[in-house]
Protein backbone atom coordinates (compact mmCIF):
# COMPACT_ATOMS: atom_id res chain seq x y z
CA UNK A 1 0.00 0.00 0.00
CA UNK A 2 2.70 2.46 0.87
CA UNK A 3 4.56 2.31 -2.42
CA UNK A 4 1.10 2.35 -4.30
CA UNK A 5 0.71 5.66 -2.19
CA UNK A 6 4.39 7.00 -3.44
CA UNK A 7 3.74 5.74 -7.06
CA UNK A 8 0.29 7.96 -7.75
CA UNK A 9 -0.74 9.70 -4.46
CA UNK A 10 1.84 12.24 -4.43
CA UNK A 11 2.71 15.48 -6.46
CA UNK A 12 6.38 16.14 -7.72
CA UNK A 13 7.45 17.40 -4.25
CA UNK A 14 5.81 14.35 -2.83
CA UNK A 15 3.54 16.19 -0.84
CA UNK A 16 -0.02 13.61 -0.83
CA UNK A 17 -3.19 14.61 -2.63
CA UNK A 18 -6.58 15.02 -0.84
CA UNK A 19 -7.66 11.45 -2.90
CA UNK A 20 -6.63 9.34 -5.65
CA UNK A 21 -8.29 6.43 -6.63
CA UNK A 22 -5.57 3.46 -5.84
CA UNK A 23 -6.61 1.10 -8.94
CA UNK A 24 -6.40 3.52 -11.51
CA UNK A 25 -4.07 6.25 -10.28
CA UNK A 26 -6.19 9.21 -11.34
CA UNK A 27 -6.32 11.85 -8.97
CA UNK A 28 -9.59 12.76 -8.24
CA UNK A 29 -9.47 15.36 -6.03
CA UNK A 30 -5.67 17.29 -6.79
CA UNK A 31 -5.60 19.52 -3.59
CA UNK A 32 -2.85 18.65 -1.67
CA UNK A 33 -4.05 17.03 1.78
CA UNK A 34 -3.78 18.69 5.01
CA UNK A 35 -2.70 15.23 6.64
CA UNK A 36 0.27 14.48 4.86
CA UNK A 37 2.78 15.28 7.82
CA UNK A 38 0.74 12.41 9.72
CA UNK A 39 1.23 10.04 6.81
CA UNK A 40 4.46 10.40 6.53
CA UNK A 41 4.77 9.62 10.17
CA UNK A 42 3.67 6.33 9.50
CA UNK A 43 6.38 5.67 6.38
CA UNK A 44 9.27 6.75 8.48
CA UNK A 45 8.04 4.48 11.20
CA UNK A 46 8.23 1.29 8.54
CA UNK A 47 11.40 2.97 7.64
CA UNK A 48 12.75 2.38 11.16
CA UNK A 49 11.20 -0.68 12.11
CA UNK A 50 11.65 -2.36 8.55
CA UNK A 51 14.81 -0.74 7.40
CA UNK A 52 12.65 0.40 4.00
CA UNK A 53 15.32 2.95 2.52
CA UNK A 54 12.76 4.23 -0.05
CA UNK A 55 10.05 5.21 2.53
CA UNK A 56 12.84 7.47 4.66
CA UNK A 57 13.50 9.43 0.81
CA UNK A 58 10.13 9.63 0.13
CA UNK A 59 9.72 11.29 3.99
CA UNK A 60 12.93 13.41 3.59
CA UNK A 61 11.82 14.39 0.18
CA UNK A 62 8.75 15.90 1.22
CA UNK A 63 10.50 18.09 4.25
CA UNK A 64 12.79 18.94 1.82
CA UNK A 65 10.19 20.57 -0.31
CA UNK A 66 8.27 22.44 1.85
CA UNK A 67 10.43 25.73 2.25
CA UNK A 68 11.72 26.15 -1.26
CA UNK A 69 7.68 25.70 -2.74
CA UNK A 70 5.13 26.30 0.02
CA UNK A 71 6.87 28.91 1.79
CA UNK A 72 4.90 31.40 -0.08
CA UNK A 73 1.59 30.33 1.33
CA UNK A 74 -0.41 32.18 4.21
CA UNK A 75 -1.92 29.33 6.45
CA UNK A 76 -4.92 30.16 8.34
CA UNK A 77 -6.73 27.04 11.19
CA UNK A 78 -6.53 26.51 14.57
CA UNK A 79 -4.16 25.05 16.57
CA UNK A 80 -6.04 22.35 18.70
CA UNK A 81 -4.84 20.73 21.80
CA UNK A 82 -5.45 16.70 22.60
CA UNK A 83 -6.96 15.26 25.85
CA UNK A 84 -6.05 12.77 27.02
CA UNK A 85 -8.20 9.90 25.51
CA UNK A 86 -7.31 7.19 27.63
CA UNK A 87 -8.57 8.83 30.02
CA UNK A 88 -11.84 10.94 28.58
CA UNK A 89 -12.59 8.41 26.04
CA UNK A 90 -11.58 4.93 27.25
CA UNK A 91 -12.39 5.17 30.34
CA UNK A 92 -8.66 4.02 31.22
CA UNK A 93 -7.14 5.01 34.40
CA UNK A 94 -3.37 5.71 32.35
CA UNK A 95 -2.03 5.50 28.75
CA UNK A 96 0.06 2.44 27.92
CA UNK A 97 1.41 1.57 24.73
CA UNK A 98 -0.62 -1.24 23.18
CA UNK A 99 -1.16 -1.89 18.97
CA UNK A 100 -3.68 0.20 17.68
CA UNK A 101 -3.00 2.94 19.92
CA UNK A 102 -5.25 6.00 19.91
CA UNK A 103 -1.55 8.23 19.97
CA UNK A 104 -2.10 11.38 22.21
CA UNK A 105 -0.16 14.32 21.51
CA UNK A 106 0.46 17.44 23.86
CA UNK A 107 -2.69 16.80 26.08
CA UNK A 108 -4.45 18.92 28.45
CA UNK A 109 -7.07 18.55 31.16
CA UNK A 110 -10.21 20.51 31.16
CA UNK A 111 -9.00 22.39 34.40
CA UNK A 112 -5.35 23.14 33.48
CA UNK A 113 -4.52 27.02 33.22
CA UNK A 114 -1.71 26.87 30.65
CA UNK A 115 0.31 29.94 29.33
CA UNK A 116 0.69 30.48 25.29
CA UNK A 117 3.49 32.82 24.63
CA UNK A 118 3.85 34.15 20.91
CA UNK A 119 6.67 36.71 20.65
CA UNK A 120 6.12 38.95 23.16
CA UNK A 121 2.03 38.27 23.73
CA UNK A 122 1.32 36.13 27.35
CA UNK A 123 -2.07 34.68 27.20
CA UNK A 124 -3.23 32.72 29.58
CA UNK A 125 -5.92 29.81 28.43
CA UNK A 126 -8.01 26.73 30.42
CA UNK A 127 -7.39 23.24 29.09
CA UNK A 128 -10.90 23.45 27.50
CA UNK A 129 -10.48 26.20 25.62
CA UNK A 130 -7.07 24.67 24.37
CA UNK A 131 -9.36 21.65 22.96
CA UNK A 132 -11.65 23.63 21.74
CA UNK A 133 -8.57 25.56 19.63
CA UNK A 134 -6.59 28.91 19.07
CA UNK A 135 -7.15 30.71 16.09
CA UNK A 136 -3.46 31.13 14.13
CA UNK A 137 -3.18 33.11 11.22
CA UNK A 138 -0.12 33.09 9.12
CA UNK A 139 1.25 35.53 6.44
CA UNK A 140 3.36 34.03 3.57
CA UNK A 141 6.81 33.22 4.74
CA UNK A 142 6.13 33.75 8.17
CA UNK A 143 6.61 31.90 10.94
CA UNK A 144 5.36 31.55 14.57
CA UNK A 145 6.98 29.92 17.56
CA UNK A 146 4.45 29.39 20.42
CA UNK A 147 5.84 27.76 23.99
CA UNK A 148 3.67 26.90 26.59
CA UNK A 149 3.70 26.68 29.94
CA UNK A 150 2.04 26.25 33.51
CA UNK A 151 0.12 29.50 34.77
CA UNK A 152 1.24 30.94 37.88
Amino acid sequence: MLDRILEVGVNEHGLMYDAVNPQTGEVTRNVIGDNWGYNYNGFYTVYQLDGVDRYRRATQHALANLKPHYWKFAWQGKLIFDQPRHKTVMQMPMDYPRINQFPEWFTVEANDRLVVTAADRHQTHTGEELMKGLPVSLEAGRTVRLSVGEAE
